[in-house]
């Protein structure tokens, strides 16, 4: 394997960057706005970290290559996705500054209604998404542990999904001009638990939905690189 000079890693080391003054700016938010405290949120922080982590042992090849991707890949389809759900969570980051998005003019187009400022877990699973696609910048590089970190990967995207969509569509979707009916709380109220103990239970069986899925393929890539 080469060994990677760090300017080939520029864009990935400022990502990484991204990444962490995003989250200790989300916690600091709560801190002043929100109603949890961001201490509440503090372990967080060790998503980021695993991020930095995944700069070890990387190799220099990949980045000297710069293969054009295939239509259907991560490549291109995860940027595009982080693109829609940025879009998307524009309100999210309102609430971050201590605004309601529904006292602005961006109410507009954002219809719904937030019940109060700071971090939401629906930016939590924006954050997760982005995470994702960053680490993944990262990761498909290694020489180590790759498969490993494909995993993460996926369990970022999976998570993240998750948690945007629970939230954004009861706040934004059925709360605003669709009022489509919220298929999460009609989940909820199905199950007889408490919200908290409901909630972990959704995120459960949707993560390993999802991320079934997702294990079938990279499967399907072990194989393929079995054969090779």
């Amino acid at each position: 394997m080469n060994p990677l000079p760090w300017r080939f890693t520029r864009a990935e080391i400022i990502g990484l960057i991204i990444a962490i003054s995003l989250m200790i700016w989300a916690i600091a938010s709560e801190y002043l706005f929100g109603i949890y405290g961001g201490s509440y949120f503090l372990p967080l922080l060790a998503f980021p970290a695993v991020h930095a982590i995944r700069f070890h042992g990387l190799d220099a090849a990949p980045f000297q290559l710069k293969k054009k991707p295939r239509i259907i890949s991560f490549d291109v389809l995860y940027p595009i996705l982080v693109a829609a759900l940025t879009f998307a969570a524009v309100p999210y980051f309102f609430a971050l500054i201590g605004i309601l998005p529904q006292d602005t003019p961006i109410r507009v187009f954002y219809t719904g209604a937030l019940e109060h400022a700071g971090i939401h877990h629906g930016w939590v699973g924006w954050y997760l998404v982005l995470d994702g696609y960053l680490y993944h910048r990262v990761n498909r590089h290694a020489r180590v542990n790759l498969r490993l970190g494909e995993l993460w990967r996926n369990a970022l995207l999976a998570t993240g999904l998750f948690l945007f969509l629970e939230d954004y569509w009861g706040e934004e979707i059925t709360a605003g001009a669709l009022k489509w009916p919220d298929v999460f709380y009609a989940i909820n109220g199905l199950l007889p638990f408490g919200w908290n103990t409901n909630f972990f239970i959704e995120i459960v069986i949707f993560v390993a939905f999802t991320t079934t899925l997702l294990v079938v393929n990279l499967r399907y890539r072990l194989e393929l690189d079995a054969r090779r």
